[in-house]
This record gives C-alpha cells, structure tokens and sequence, in this order.
C-alpha cells in the first residue's frame, strides 16, 4: 500500500514536472539523454508559470483601470488572451536564444525582447499603481477641475467688462474665445453724453443751456440703465457657460486620469517610489526566466539541442542535394 501511494505521488510530480518543462519549451527525449538538467528545467518552467500568473493579474487590473465601464468578464478574457500571448513568446524566447553560440548572437536575440519587457513593464506597473492610488488620483483631478473652473469664470468676467472700464482687458489673448455676444449699447450713448457735454460747455450761457443740460442728464440715465442692463445680460450668459464648461467635466477619461497621476507624482517622492518599485517588479517578473537562462549558461541539454539541431540541418541539406540530383538524372 505505501509503495503504491509513493508510485502515484511520483508520476504526480513528473507530470507537473513535464508540464513545467513544456511551459520552457524543454524537448524532452533530447532531456533523457541529460537527466542532470531536469531539476533546474523544471524551475525554469515555475519561474515562467509564476511570472505568466503575475502578467495575468496585471492585465486585468490594467484593463479595469484604463476602461471602468465594461463587462465583468471581458477583462479575464482579454487578460487571458494577453498573457497567452507573452508566454508564446517567452516560450520562443527561450528556445531561440543560442546559448552555445556565439555571445554577440545572443546580444541580438536578446536585446529586442528585454526592451519589449520593458515596455510592457512600465505600461503595467504604471496602470497598477494607478489603480493602488485611485483615491488621491480622483482628488487631483476634481481640485484641478475646480480651478480651471474658477479661471474659466473669472476669465469671462474680465473680458466682458463695460468699455468704459479703467483697465479693459478684452484685447488681451486670453480673451480670443471668452469674449461674449452681449448686446452693447454703453459705447454709442458714452459718445452722445461725451458730445452733449462738450455742447453744454459752450453753450453754458446761452438759452440753449437748459435744453442741452436736460439731454445730459437723460443721456446719464440711459447710460446707467445700459450698464445694468449689460450687467444682467452678461451674468446670464457667463452662468450658461460655466455651467456648460461644468457639465463637460463630468467624464473622467484616461487622459485625465495619466495628466493627474502625473503631476501626483511629480509632487509626491511617495508616490513615485511606489510607482518606480511596481514598475522594477513587473521588470523582474518578466525577465527572470531569460535572464536565468542566461545565467545558467549552456548546459549538457543545450549541447545536445544543439548537436541534434545540426545533424537535422546536415539531413536536410543532404536530402535536398539528393533530390536535386534525382531530378537531373530524370531529365530527358
């Protein structure tokens, strides 16, 4: 009975062993003929589950992050497809590297996909941490929001001063696309007064007087009732568009989202610590099976990968000369 359960245990573990193995693209009837190597293929492919299952969970928070609004299921499926997708080619990866060759060949294998992890590792560990201070991300923008509100308001209403304002400010560039369509009657009735004035100055002695100093005091009534009416008219369409300007701050894009983290971290030495570690960590994650490859160097497997792999090529070059060379004796 106890041999039994040892005997089960045992192909237990091999298979689990195998199936880590092939994670790593192991052949394994060239392993037979070096079973030294099993044990250290065997932590090579858990490497690779490990990290795939870190590339999985980072996936999804990622695509959690950057779209809120989708299915509940439709980021595992997607995650799923993506981590597939870097584990075919970490699978390849390993297999493609030549360890017995020369080092500059193993430089330009190797190169292209550590700066591919590296990409892809700053664009997770980025949406993690995104995802870790979702909270103070959501300050920063409405804060930021609120003030680009308040300056939106207070640029109308420098813009939209009466002319007659001390310092009018609707020249300046700022007020290109603030100015508003506001009925205007200050400037015209500031003219007549100015005229009638000037007018009741010459004519202060004259019977004319009276009659011009009349029109003065009406045309400073219209003019008064023209500020206000300006005033009114003005504060009507500057709340119509701040509210407008409001209403189209609601949705919180990624954009938003990137900007706000940014400048988080740009303020933070907190935050972009955190961030930085997360971003070092995926780097680890996806380059410890290539790396320990490398490290381990070329092994008795790899001698024998490599011989086989050339008498395979010898076969088939020798097979195509024959071919040829039936081919000419067939020719007429």
């Amino acid at each position: 009975m106890i041999t039994i359960e040892r005997s089960t245990s045992s192909v237990r573990t091999s298979r689990a062993g195998r199936l880590m193995r092939s994670l790593a693209g192991i052949d394994e009837a060239v392993l037979k003929r070096a079973p030294q190597d099993r044990q250290r293929f065997t932590s090579l492919g858990v490497i690779l589950a490990m990290g795939t299952l870190v590339n999985l969970i980072a996936i999804v928070v990622a695509i959690q992050t950057v779209f809120k609004e989708v299915p509940t299921g439709l980021p595992i499926v997607l995650a799923v497809t993506v981590a597939g997708f870097l584990l075919a080619v970490d699978r390849w990866a390993l297999r493609a590297i030549p360890l017995t060759g020369r080092r500059v060949w193993r430089l330009t294998t190797l190169l292209p996909i550590l700066l591919v992890d590296l990409v892809i590792s700053l664009i997770l560990g980025n949406s993690i941490a995104i995802r870790v201070f979702d909270g103070p991300i959501l300050d920063e923008i409405y804060n930021s929001r609120i003030e680009d509100m308040i300056k939106y308001e207070s640029d109308l209403r420098g813009c939209n001063q009466p002319p007659e304002a001390a310092a009018p400010i609707s020249s300046s560039p700022v007020c290109a696309d603030r100015l508003l369509a506001v009925p205007n009657k200050i400037p015209q009735i500031t003219a007549d007064l100015r005229a009638h004035e000037q007018t009741l100055e010459q004519d202060r002695n004259t019977p004319q007087a009276a009659a011009d100093a009349a029109k003065v005091t009406s045309l400073k009534k219209s003019l008064a009732d023209a500020k206000q009416a300006y005033s009114e008219a003005a504060e009507i369409e500057i709340t119509a568009r701040v509210q407008e300007y409001r209403a189209s701050q609601r949705t919180i894009g990624p954009l938003d989202i990137n900007e706000a983290f940014a400048n988080l971290r740009a303020r933070n030495i907190y935050v972009n610590t955190i961030a930085w570690a997360l971003v070092v960590l995926l780097i680890g994650f996806r380059t410890a099976p290539m790396l320990s490859r490398l490290a381990a160097g070329p092994t008795a497997y790899d001698k024998l990968a490599s011989r086989e792999y050339q008498q395979i090529e010898v076969m088939r070059q020798i097979r195509a000369r024959v071919v040829e060379r039936v081919a000419r004796w067939d020719e007429p």
